[in-house]
């Protein structure tokens, strides 16, 4: 994501949105949650130790993930994976706490049992999953993470073609076999002029921009959207205090207290990132150590 040579905002322009496609927070049915309450509960109750992932970072089930955790205030282990059925596959074995799920392919394991739905993170319940309800309907605020699909053409395309091919996808809309194509892969039709999908992309790209912005979301996410920028130490650190993610400490000595301490931090991904500063005997200036932020060059 961050290595795009396209700007989304300047170098396209908005044609239409054809669906929006709900994700389900599934999870293995084993756990004994019955409602998302229970789950929140529970990773509350043991702060960090919850994990969750996605088809990759900076993807819209990562997303999503993060928009919910913040919203439900509990921290968790974010694991990256290559795409949705690895990490289905986790959750099915236990290994995963959670996902944020494209129904399509979590449909089948959710109506066999081996997965279960415990919310679904848009703004309305799905039309695959009627009975399942959202992360705002079960109380937590802003909570909610809409995954679409849309048109678009390069910036420099005339009004007039970009209105001519909104009303060609207004008008495939309206046929029967394109709502049918729509619902078997749990989307629903979203007619919507040219203009209104520019207003609501843009407004997306704000909220999601600012996910990584808030001081709380996970140091992976800061980490998918921000690697590129973060080409100095002192630009890596102040991302890294953003996220909560820091331990500062002082003075260490460089074989029996780094090795240590290092030691016990690299058992368990997901701990704050180890900072040292004023090591005896070594140019003074910090050095860092983590599992979770990729380290740029030295100050």
């Amino acid at each position: 994501m961050t290595n795009l040579s396209v700007n989304v905002q300047s170098d396209l322009t908005a044609i239409g949105l054809l669906a929006n496609v709900p994700l389900v927070m599934v999870v293995n049915p084993t756990k004994g949650y019955k409602t998302v309450h229970d789950f929140v509960a529970a990773a509350k109750a043991t702060p960090g130790s919850f994990t969750y992932g996605s088809g990759g970072r900076g993807d819209s089930t990562h997303l999503a993930a993060e928009r919910f955790r913040m919203a439900a205030g509990f921290q968790g282990l974010y694991v990256p994976f290559r795409g949705a059925p690895e990490v289905l596959t986790e959750v099915m074995a236990g290994r995963l706490d959670f996902y944020m799920s494209p129904v399509a392919p979590a449909m089948s394991s959710i109506e066999s049992g081996k997965l279960q739905a415990l919310a679904v993170a848009s703004g309305t319940r799905g039309i695959t999953l009627p009975h399942v309800p959202t992360t705002t309907e079960a109380g937590f605020a802003n909570s909610d993470y809409e995954f679409w699909v849309g048109a678009f053409a390069p910036a420099a395309t005339p009004r007039a073609i970009v209105d001519r091919l909104n009303r060609e996808v207004l008008r495939a809309l309206e046929t029967q076999s394109m709502r049918d194509r729509l619902k078997s892969m749990g989307g629903s039709p979203t007619p919507m002029t040219a203009q209104a999908f520019a207003d609501q992309f843009n407004r997306e790209v704000g909220v999601n921009a600012g996910l990584g912005k808030g001081g709380r979301a996970s140091a992976e996410l800061i980490r998918s959207m921000a690697d590129m920028a973060n080409k100095d130490l002192r630009d890596w650190i102040e991302a890294v205090k953003a996220a909560g993610e820091l331990k500062l400490i002082k003075g260490a000595e460089p074989k029996e207290e780094i090795g240590g301490i290092v030691d016990i931090y690299m058992r368990k991904m997901g701990n704050p990132a180890v900072m040292f500063d004023d090591i005896p005997g070594y140019p003074q200036g910090p050095t860092a150590s983590s599992l979770t932020f990729s380290l740029p060059r030295r100050a």
